[in-house]
């Protein structure tokens, strides 16, 4: 497949001049990319990831200079961790160490709203995971938020913060929710995110399940004695 042209394409580029950080980086990438077509196809991603991973500390340590392979470098942990989780395993540090490495690429340049989404993400996967061991998982959660909310302000018209801060808003609430808390405000603030996510990109309605969100919202009205 492309992914495998590229492989051997760029393995052997690297080959030749392994001291060329441009080719580890591209070499990741399509490694990262071929290990997200494993786990959409339900197979063990986990070494296609650990490969990825491998080849784009190589291009940080050739080239610590790009924000742009810093991020593509979290990104491959995130991926992974996810993987983990929706395994039923504990990933451990790997959405922090993420985190860290997002934390570098902002250094380089912190008006790329890519960035700030990404970090934001990897914090709400870390407050997944504090949450399924039962651990305090605010501190993530309101980071999450706010970097979500920066990469919304530098690019309004980016679907995926707005969609990912609404699910970390949903969340809030329906947690508030279950514990007797009035949770009105969240539930309103999680609508809008996700309406605007909807309106910028409409193929993700199913994703979201909106109409779930919007039922729920409908019962929180009613306790609260709303029209």
């Amino acid at each position: 497949d492309l992914f495998r042209a590229a492989d051997v394409d760029l393995s052997g580029a690297i080959e030749r001049d392994p001291t060329d950080a441009a080719c580890w980086e591209r070499r990741g990438g399509a490694r990262m990319h071929a290990a997200q077509l494993k786990s959409m196809r339900g197979e063990d991603a986990a070494p296609a990831y650990a490969n990825a991973q491998a080849d784009l500390r190589k291009a940080v340590e050739l080239d610590p200079s790009r924000w742009e392979t810093w991020d593509l470098l979290a990104v491959a942990q995130v991926n992974a961790g996810v993987g983990g989780l929706r395994r039923g395993q504990d990933p451990g540090e790997v959405f922090l160490g993420a985190v860290k490495d997002l934390d570098r690429a902002l250094a380089l340049d912190r008006k790329q709203a890519e960035v700030w989404k990404d970090r934001g993400q990897a914090w709400a996967y870390e407050a997944a995971r504090l949450a399924a061991s039962g651990r305090d998982d605010s501190a993530a959660r309101r980071a999450a938020v706010e970097d979500l909310a920066q990469a919304i302000g530098l690019r309004p018209d980016g679907a995926d913060a707005w969609e990912a801060r609404g699910l970390m808003r949903y969340e809030e609430a329906f947690t508030r929710m279950q514990k007797g808390q009035d949770a009105g405000e969240a539930f309103a603030g999680a609508a809008t995110d996700l309406g605007r996510a909807l309106e910028l990109r409409p193929d993700a309605a199913g994703r979201l399940r909106r109409a779930g969100l919007h039922s729920t919202w409908g019962q929180v009205r009613s306790q609260r004695g709303e029209d």
